[in-house]
């Protein structure tokens, strides 16, 4: 029996203050002051993933894959990645559809934190791929800013009943009513 309830899981990466950051600019050999992963200029793969501990988020967005399949776990819709610099959103559904679409099936950093790349520079469409990046200091908002839209638009969802979700407890779900009544 399949459940109606649906996740999103929520990944907060504050090591340092700054939060995480892309290298849109290619790695070169002589490359130095990287701030962040980016593209090696040789292979073209991702390199330096461990910068922002953003290799600890791929693992993590592993996790949200089913054991018995070669996608993502039907009943987790959105794996959210923020920082105080900035954030990076997968909506596993499209994000599926977009890595079969161009046959890179299993989940590696290349795929995963290449296509958060990508999107940054512009190289890609967030639409087409399910993944948008949010860059707090060039938008002029903040992560506060983000969650607290993030978190009307899914109780919005679960009031329409678009998402099938539904609180597990009742002490939650009636927190739940109170914050959309005076919302």
């Amino acid at each position: 029996m399949e459940s109606d309830v649906r996740y999103h899981i929520l990944y907060w990466e504050g090591e340092s203050p700054h939060g995480i950051f892309l290298e849109t600019k290619e790695f070169t050999a002589h490359t130095t002051g990287k701030d962040g992963p980016g593209r090696c200029f040789c292979c073209n793969h991702m390199a330096d993933t461990w910068r922002h501990r953003l290799d600890n988020m791929q693992i993590s967005l592993r996790m949200c894959a089913d054991p018995n399949d070669l996608h993502f776990r039907q009943d987790v819709e959105g794996f959210h990645c923020l920082s105080p610099k900035m954030g990076i959103s997968y909506h596993l559904r499209q994000f599926d559809q977009y890595l079969w679409a161009v046959d890179k099936k299993s989940l590696t950093e290349d795929h995963v934190i290449g296509t958060a790349l990508a999107v940054l520079k512009k190289q890609l469409n967030p639409v087409t791929c399910g993944v948008t990046v949010s860059n707090w200091q060039l938008q002029g908002s903040s992560w506060e800013k983000w969650l607290e839209a993030k978190v009307q638009e899914l109780r919005k969802k679960a009031q329409a009943g678009r998402s099938g979700w539904k609180p597990r407890c009742k002490s939650f779900a009636r927190k739940l009513k109170q914050g959309v009544e005076s919302a």
